[in-house]
């Protein structure tokens, strides 16, 4: 995927235990999200229409791609789970400005 099809939508953020940073944004009018080690870009997981939930990316299944991405032993789920949610709570306050 090139990264002109990437448009970005939230600040990356990251979790305290990790190197590792989130950020989500649009890919071809779908949502995506991109994950981040240092600068560089691990990998991006571009959503089904059916992977919405209101609206918005699914937060289990975002939780879920950087578990099976990165694929570390002993990360806490709960610590991706908190990023995940400031970067949708982020979406929610930016809905009108896009």
């Amino acid at each position: 995927m090139a990264d002109d099809e990437f448009i970005p939508l939230t600040s990356q953020i990251g979790t305290p235990e990790m190197m590792y940073r989130l950020q989500i944004g649009s890919c071809n009018g779908k949502w995506a999200v991109r994950l981040f080690k240092d600068k560089k870009v691990l990998d991006t997981y571009v959503f089904k229409e059916e992977d919405t939930e209101e609206g918005l990316p699914n937060q289990g299944l975002i939780v879920g791609f950087v578990l099976r991405t990165i694929a570390i032993p002993n990360v806490n789920p709960h610590e991706i789970m908190k990023a995940t949610k400031a970067l949708l709570d982020e979406l929610n306050q930016r809905r009108g400005f896009f």
